[in-house]
């Protein structure tokens, strides 16, 4: 009887065992990143641009486009406008907020801008680039904004000559 219980028991472990071994490799998980931009103000006959580009590196073109979602805040953390978008490799989309018109007392307001990003499957994940405008709406000036954090190559404090 205890023969029947060790076969038995080695039996089923080898069974676990083959279908532990059997089963498919984990998906290699989607990689995402976040560009943040600090409070702008616009006014009336202004308007506001959050913009996203995505470069990969040539000649890699990934075969599913990067999902992004595009947020400006109010000074108070409220979600004043959003976009959501599926981008192909070197395209671009934007989110554009006029100021409105029903605003009382005609001050500016403070915006702040957020993008999210996530690559597909096996795609570089930091070649992406984001840029927040205030433009002029009669002159079509634009003010641009750049975060620091998505310049490559930036060092905002470097060693001083000789230290390295």
């Amino acid at each position: 009887m205890r023969g029947r219980t060790w076969t038995a028991a080695a039996a089923g472990l080898a069974v676990a065992l083959t279908m532990v071994a059997a089963r498919p490799a984990a998906a290699q998980p989607t990689r995402g990143e976040r560009h943040d931009f600090a409070l702008v103000h616009f006014s009336a006959g202004q308007s506001v641009s959050l913009n996203v580009v995505i470069v990969p590196p040539d000649p890699y073109v990934p075969p599913d486009p990067y999902h992004v979602r595009l947020v400006l805040f109010d000074g108070d953390g409220s979600v004043l406008a959003q976009r959501e978008a599926d981008v192909d490799a070197r395209h671009s989309t934007s989110l554009t907020l006029g100021f409105p018109a029903d605003t009382s007392g005609g001050g500016p307001i403070a915006v702040r801008a957020q993008v999210e990003i996530v690559s597909p499957r096996g795609a570089p994940h930091d070649t992406n680039h984001s840029s927040l405008e205030v433009v002029d709406n009669a002159s079509m000036s634009t003010t641009l904004f750049v975060s620091p954090a998505v310049i490559r190559g930036f060092n905002p404090q470097p060693d001083p000559p000789g230290r390295q």
